[in-house]
């Protein structure tokens, strides 16, 4: 039997997500995975697109997921 000297738990490495999706009163949303910083940058290529964005928000179940709202600029 081999010893292993120090052994890293496992984890499931998050993979880049980005869900786009409408709340109940009808406002749209984006949700992101994994980081702040991953959010940052979808939020900025929504904003290229022609969006106007919300701040963004950590979900509170989960606090690997970022959010914020879109709305089409006319």
């Amino acid at each position: 039997c081999t010893k292993i000297a120090h052994a890293e738990p496992y984890k499931e490495k998050a993979e880049p997500n980005v869900n786009e999706g409408v709340t109940k009163s009808g406002k749209k949303f984006v949700r992101v995975k994994p980081n702040l910083d991953y959010a940052q940058k979808v939020c900025k290529s929504y904003n290229e697109k022609g969006y106007v964005t919300s701040q963004i928000y950590q979900d509170k179940k989960e606090k690997d997921v970022y959010f914020f709202y879109i709305e089409k600029n006319e």
